[in-house]
């Protein structure tokens, strides 16, 4: 298996890190980021890190929850699963296809235009929607009409979760790559010097012998 690309992958580790408040989701999206890094640190140096903990915990499906945090993480998965399942899917499809396009088209993950944009189908549905009568209708048709503001959401809180808050540019619209700087090449050896290349000689050269002072006396000094 290659090894996924650098996309700022010790910045996102390191924001996982300082606030996942005992998330065990949290806990194993920071474990998969140091895999990564390890293994890429391991394919460029010949001292590389330790392989022995490249392997991060089970997904929430299979692993306890026998905590309180489990048991809330456990409880909001069963509802994303019930009421947003298509949703939910698609979110994290458009997740993974943005995250292709960072750093060569986008610089950070648009966290804020996917939140904004899960506004506009939401009000619309509120505004809108008039069921008729009949439980298939109320239900069924709104569970439906539901999915696309939550793909929208889902995929802007899976921003946040994968740590691009500590990217620069994640809270902007668009966040365009930068162009790249026009920096004209400068000659170092106008601005330090030419190197010297003269190798050292084989034999010491003598000490430089102590002459005195060498001014001169004035005509009114006293001689000694």
């Amino acid at each position: 298996m290659g090894i996924a690309p650098d996309r700022y992958d010790e910045l996102r580790r390191e924001w996982i890190h300082n606030h996942w408040t005992w998330s065990e989701i949290q806990r194993s999206r920071m474990e998969k980021l140091d895999i990564q890094i390890r293994r890429r640190y391991a394919a460029t140096i010949l001292a590389a890190p330790s392989r022995r903990d490249d392997l991060a915990r089970n997904p929430l499906p299979a692993r306890g929850h026998m905590s309180v945090i489990g048991q809330i993480e456990w409880c909001g998965f069963w509802v994303m699963l019930l009421f947003v399942p298509l949703g939910w899917l698609a979110g994290k499809g458009i997740y993974r296809l943005t995250l292709a396009l960072i750093p060569d088209t986008l610089r950070s993950y648009p966290i804020v235009a996917f939140l904004w944009a899960s506004l506009v189908p939401g009000s619309m549905i509120v505004v809108f929607y008039d069921p008729s009568p009949g439980l298939g209708s109320t239900v069924l048709w709104a569970w439906v009409a539901a999915q696309l503001p939550a793909m929208l959401l889902v995929a802007g809180l899976y921003g946040i979760a994968e740590g691009w808050l500590a990217v620069p540019g994640a809270l902007q619209l668009r966040p365009a790559k930068l162009p790249p700087l026009n920096i004209s090449p400068v000659d170092a050896a106008a601005i330090l010097g030419a190197d010297d290349l003269t190798a050292p000689s084989l034999i010491p050269s003598a000490p430089t012998p102590n002459l005195g002072a060498m001014t001169p006396p004035m005509r009114n000094e006293a001689r000694p």
